[in-house]
């Protein structure tokens, strides 16, 4: 009977959680870190993208995090490899606000090609 009860939760629930994601993905041709710490990038899908603080946890991401992410996107700047973030409940890419006003990425990814 548990097992029923599962299978049924998680068929309902996947779907859903699935549902709700975007994958936004291209190049950064810019990346900084302003005076209030935050990191923004340039990117190919969404202008100007504010990612994450490296002075405060912002948004459940922490500066540790944060720097790891800096690092990936000084490294997509540098060697034009693209990025790829997933984001929750927006429709489009080109939905994410700009600057610090940005929703907060589920992960940041850096990638061999666009493919």
């Amino acid at each position: 009977m548990k097992t029923k009860w599962f299978l049924l939760l998680w068929f309902f629930s996947v779907p859903a959680f699935c549902a709700d994601s975007i994958h936004c993905k291209g190049t950064v041709t810019d990346a900084w870190i302003q005076s209030d710490g935050s990191l923004i990038i340039n990117t190919s899908w969404a202008s100007f993208v504010g990612l994450c603080s490296v002075s405060k946890t912002k948004n459940g991401i922490t500066p540790d995090t944060c720097k790891s992410w800096v690092s990936m996107a000084l490294t997509a700047v540098t060697t034009q490899k693209p990025l790829m973030m997933q984001y929750y409940n927006l429709k489009k890419c080109s939905d994410i606000k700009r600057y610090t006003a940005s929703e907060k990425p589920h992960y940041v990814m850096i990638r061999e090609s666009l493919d």
